[in-house]
């Protein structure tokens, strides 16, 4: 007996979801992979962490922000 209730992934849905979560990714990595030359543009150097660390708590307010307005 075949439930008809589960969605069938196919192969366009896969590519789609693969996508969108390539683009939801992409300004984080892009923010890590360039931490240095942040730090290098404000003059300091030894901040490469500061930029780490701001690029997550960003993520983590909005997370928590999504899930306020979500319950």
């Amino acid at each position: 007996m075949v439930n008809t209730l589960v969605p069938k992934f196919d192969f366009c849905f896969q590519i789609g979801l693969f996508i969108l979560g390539s683009i939801n990714n992409l300004p984080y990595v892009i923010v890590t992979s360039a931490a240095s030359t942040i730090a290098d543009s404000f003059n300091k150097r030894n901040d490469v962490g500061v930029v780490f660390g701001a690029n997550v708590a960003l993520s983590v307010i909005v997370k928590g922000i999504i899930i306020n307005v979500m319950s």
